[in-house]
């Protein structure tokens, strides 16, 4: 005997699905999670700006000291939003964690990228890649 599903049954079913995955996505204003991300940028920055040091062959002027100080504040790094998706049966720990992260970083504009992390009641928010996308993010519930 075969089910079929029609009608309203169909939409409703639907709704639900929509809901219970909108339960496992959205914004985080965890001050650790901003942390992890804040602390992996200050990382990305400082080797940025240690190219620059080796790449510069000239006396360094007054100006060009104080621009490398500016750049170098980690109070400078802006986390703007972090918004987690975790898999539909994920209750507390969990290894499959995207998270969009909005950021900026001294003299350049706002970006917005998909990261992977993992997230545990005894280690915290760790990154496991920043290589992630938009349809792994919305697509992160099994």
């Amino acid at each position: 005997m075969e089910t079929k599903i029609q009608g309203w049954a169909a939409v409703a079913i639907a709704v639900v699905l929509i809901g219970v995955r909108l339960m496992t996505i959205g914004p985080s204003d965890d001050p650790r999670l901003h942390a992890a991300v804040k602390a992996e940028l200050a990382n990305d920055l400082g080797n940025q700006l240690g190219k620059t040091l080796d790449a510069h062959d000239g006396a360094w002027g007054e100006q060009d000291m104080q621009r490398l100080v500016d750049l170098a504040d980690r109070n400078a790094i802006m986390v703007l939003s972090t918004k987690v998706s975790k898999p539909l049966l994920s209750l507390g720990d969990s290894d499959k964690v995207v998270v969009q992260v909005r950021y900026s970083l001294p003299e350049q504009a706002a970006r917005q990228e998909y990261w992977r992390f993992s997230h545990s009641l005894l280690s915290g928010w760790r990154v496991r890649s920043r290589h992630s996308s938009a349809l792994s993010y919305y697509l992160n519930f099994l």
